[in-house]
């Protein structure tokens, strides 16, 4: 395991919340909630459906930015300095642990929490 980087199980159950909507080739980053004031989560996951899920059991914790790949996980990052990212391991362009290594690496984000999932 990458340092600086955490590995969390996540449970198996159906949520409300639908990633899908804004997720495409052509746009592979979007957000789930919008609210001033509370914690930004990004996920970072090629899976819709991963993203659903994890979308759904956190959504009430904050608000939830999504990529559907490490490059544009990496820009998101960049750009909104989220106080949380939650990191899907296999992805077909960056692994999570590749994703999670230039974080850590940059400045600007290396005191992000993340979270691998």
């Amino acid at each position: 395991m990458e340092s600086g980087c955490t590995r969390m199980a996540s449970p198996k159950m159906d949520t409300a919340a639908d990633p899908a909507q804004g997720v495409s080739p052509a746009s592979p980053a979007g957000t789930i909630a919008a609210e001033p004031g509370r914690p930004l989560i990004l996920i970072v996951d090629d899976s819709p459906e991963s993203i659903r899920l994890l979308s759904g059991l956190i959504l009430d914790k904050g608000d939830v930015l999504f990529a559907t790949s490490g490059e544009a996980g990496l820009n998101l990052a960049r750009q909104r300095r989220p106080d949380l990212i939650l990191l899907d391991v296999e992805m077909p362009d960056l692994s999570g642990y590749e994703v999670c290594r230039r974080l850590k690496d940059d400045p600007d984000t290396r005191d992000i929490a993340v979270m691998i999932v």
